[in-house]
């Protein structure tokens, strides 16, 4: 059973004696901040009589920057709280979703009502209010009639759908509600399109079909790693009929040609293809959950994961001065590291060599895997390097030809995780510098770095670290199969058949 709850006007209504700040982990001048802003509220309005005021108890603006976390606080409450097994609650914003299952309709009724008076609890105590004419239950269940849940005595309405985050769940999993919906709206944003512009929209090729891939196909897209993986027949028929209309207009092309080739005069995925990739990509890279696409394996630890870009408090990032990208090569007196990636054909190496004048003290050597890129090469050779600096107790400075790595490392904002842990490294050791290096005009640290990287590429230590997200993306475009030569195999076929 999936129970779908409505809180009426929760902004409007967050009381602030139920915003509890002192229970996350801010420093204290940030907690003062925010108390401040919910203490000693008053609103005032002229009247007849003069200017009126009452004190503000409740009340965050949804569109504020403060409001959604103030509200954070108080659903983490409810959704923190300890469920059985079998119950699942989840929540964006202020919508509320329970997902319940039981073997039997006795059971699954006494469960929902359980963990419903659960939540009533919390609502009554945060002086909140579920609408019970905008909640929705829908049993996904061979039960022709399955069991009735009450919220406040009144009975919340069943469904054979609901829609929650854009995405119309129907009791079946067959997802038809939804992509027959989205069939709708496109079609009438493609008639008010026409009826405004004409059958060409009044654009040129170029800019229809820029139109479609950026408006219409992402439209369709949305939630694609819930409803398409995998695709039905039927789903994909429908995708190709939503499809249709735009490549027509795209392509001007007379309303008897085939779908098919119109996907492939146009070089445009054919709709259930993109939507199964798109499907893969999400569940891989985001949700980090193993798909399989055309028999091979997508498995999240082979990707890096997504990190948040604010891993650091800004007070105490503090290295500004000491990453340098001058154009000036100054060795420091004593120890230099010089850093390098390669790639050599599907080859990848990554090395540092720690130079006093001008003898090699230490190398190192990591032969990455074919997937992992000159950038993920540069940025593991100066984080090896740095880590090999934090041992001694030397001031060392660190030399890279790569600019993009180390406005990677400097930027607080950085989402590498590579570049992340480097950050950490050096905020611990404080005797490491950075500095950038032009390459290939002679300095002989830099040279000697380039040759150990490409020596690397076939003699390093085997070293593993994930692939960037987007290889994803390339491996299903290039290694799984060309969609497009596909598509054209799908267009050849029917007209063998005709």
């Amino acid at each position: 059973m999936v129970i779908s709850l409505d809180i009426q006007g929760v902004f409007d209504h967050l009381q602030y004696n139920s915003i509890r700040l002192d229970e996350i982990n801010f420093p204290s001048h940030t907690i003062e901040t925010l108390k401040d802003i919910l203490t000693d509220r008053k609103v005032t309005i002229q009247t007849a009589q003069g200017p009126v005021s009452w004190s503000q108890q409740q009340g965050c603006a949804q569109g504020s920057c403060t409001g959604p976390m103030f509200w954070n606080l108080v659903a983490n409450e409810i959704i923190s709280e300890e469920w059985q097994p079998n119950v699942h609650l989840q929540a964006f914003a202020d919508d509320f979703i329970f997902v319940i299952s039981e073997p039997t309709g006795a059971k699954l009724k006494a469960t929902a009502q359980a963990a419903l008076t659960k939540f009533q609890h919390w609502t009554d105590k945060h002086q909140l209010k579920v609408s019970t004419e905008k909640s929705t239950t829908i049993l996904i269940s061979r039960l022709v009639s399955g069991p009735r849940v009450k919220w406040d005595n009144q009975i919340i309405k069943r469904s054979t759908s609901l829609k929650y985050l854009g995405v119309i769940i129907d009791n079946k999993l067959n997802w038809a509600d939804h992509l027959i919906n989205m069939k709708t709206k496109l079609t009438h944003l493609h008639q008010k399109i026409t009826r405004i512009a004409g059958t060409n929209w009044g654009l040129n090729k170029d800019l229809r079909r820029r139109l479609y891939k950026t408006v219409a196909e992402r439209m369709i897209l949305h939630g694609a790693a819930a409803w398409a993986y995998p695709l039905s027949a039927r789903q994909s028929r429908l995708l190709n009929s939503i499809q249709r209309k735009f490549l027509l207009n795209i392509t001007g092309a007379y309303s008897t040609t085939p779908t098919a080739a119109l996907q492939v005069i146009e070089g445009i995925l054919p709709l259930h293809i993109k939507a199964e990739q798109e499907a893969v990509h999400v569940r891989t890279a985001r949700l980090r959950k193993t798909s399989n696409y055309n028999n091979i394996n997508f498995n999240p630890n082979n990707y890096e994961e997504g990190t948040t870009s604010t891993k650091f408090h800004p007070a105490i990032f503090q290295l500004e001065d000491r990453i340098s990208l001058k154009k000036q090569f100054l060795p420091v007196p004593g120890l230099n590291i010089f850093t390098d990636g390669s790639k050599i054909e599907d080859k990848t190496g990554s090395a540092f060599c720690v130079m006093e004048e001008d003898t090699t003290k230490y190398k190192w050597m990591a032969q990455l895997s074919p997937f992992n890129t000159v950038f993920q090469a540069e940025l593991l050779a100066i984080q090896e390097a740095c880590l090999w600096a934090s041992k001694t107790n030397q001031q060392i400075k660190v030399w890279s030809d790569s600019e993009s790595s180390l406005h990677s490392i400097a930027s607080i904002d950085t989402k590498s995780p590579t570049a992340q842990q480097t950050q950490e490294i050096l905020l611990k050791s404080t005797n490491i510098k950075l500095g950038w290096i032009k390459a290939h005009i002679g300095y002989s640290g830099n040279e000697a770095a380039d040759v150990l990287a490409k020596k690397a590429t076939q003699e390093g230590i085997p070293t593993f670290i994930p692939a960037p997200r987007n290889h994803i993306k390339s491996l299903l475009q290039k290694k799984v199969h060309h969609p497009l030569a596909k598509g054209m195999g799908q267009w050849r076929n029917r007209q063998e058949r005709s």
